[in-house]
């Protein structure tokens, strides 16, 4: 798979502040359309997601607003039938910590088991077979895997992610979207408390020798380390806000085939 560009950015340099869901995400890749031609994710990877989260949001979208069918989507937590990772009958939707859903309660209930506390992490770390780990482990060195909205953050994944042979995965991407507007949000922390308007500090700090000059090269420092950091267990980072994410998805896709 061709190289994705480190760091996506407007044509005023750091991508704009705006806010998408999930469901807006896959609207504006017009998903509805391509999922019923293709039965895939997202024009033609495999309709597997692995989730880390609790709530039952994804698969509610898929069935009223993608119209997918109910048996289509299928919610697998490690109580329930675990579906093979090329199984194309429809979405496999792995919930690795446990589901509490939050609508269509009757489709799908509460799982058996939920990882909250300090101490579930640490029971499921001692459990080197355990499903989750195992399917995690796969997952990583087998898949082409596109991480969205996930911080890596989670103790147990970045354990399994540590012991993963790093030659195992070389064949195949691995890609990791991290929002820059967290970060700049973060470095102008002071300036929004205060009242003033982001859009006009970041115009500011692209402009040679701003008073913003720190703010910038923080920013630059932020978004490098991170990059490294997850560059040197084998994730590529791809840098976008939300409001760009859906196309460079597309164009994610585009330079894959």
């Amino acid at each position: 798979m061709p190289k994705i560009q480190h760091l996506h950015k407007t044509k005023q340099g750091i991508p704009s502040i705006y806010a998408q869901k999930f469901g807006d995400i896959l609207q504006n890749m017009n998903f509805s359309r391509h999922y019923r031609n293709r039965g895939k994710f997202i024009y033609g990877f495999d309709p597997n997601i692995i989730i880390y989260n609790y709530d039952n949001l994804r698969e509610s979208y898929l069935r009223n607003i993608c119209d997918c069918k109910r048996e289509e989507v299928h919610s697998i937590t490690k109580s329930e039938e675990l579906r093979e990772f090329d199984d194309q009958s429809g979405w496999n939707i792995y919930r690795v910590h446990g589901r509490i859903p939050v609508v269509d309660k009757d489709i799908e209930k509460k799982s058996d088991s939920v990882i909250l506390s300090e101490s579930d992490y640490y029971q499921e770390e001692r459990i080197n077979y355990s499903w989750t780990n195992i399917l995690q482990s796969y997952a990583i060195a087998k898949a082409i895997l596109i991480f969205i909205g996930f911080s890596g953050a989670d103790y147990n994944f970045r354990r399994i992610l540590k012991y993963v042979d790093k030659e195992e995965v070389s064949s195949h991407g691995r890609y990791i979207f991290f929002s820059v507007d967290d970060i700049v949000n973060a470095v102008f922390a002071e300036e929004l408390k205060s009242g003033e308007d982001l859009s006009e500090c970041i115009k500011i700090m692209n402009i040679t020798n701003s008073k913003y000059a720190f703010e910038k090269m923080f920013i630059n420092y932020l978004v490098h380390a991170q990059t490294l950091y997850w560059k040197n267990h084998g994730l590529e980072v791809i840098w976008s806000s939300h409001e760009e994410l859906p196309g460079v998805l597309e164009s994610l896709y585009m330079k894959k085939s």
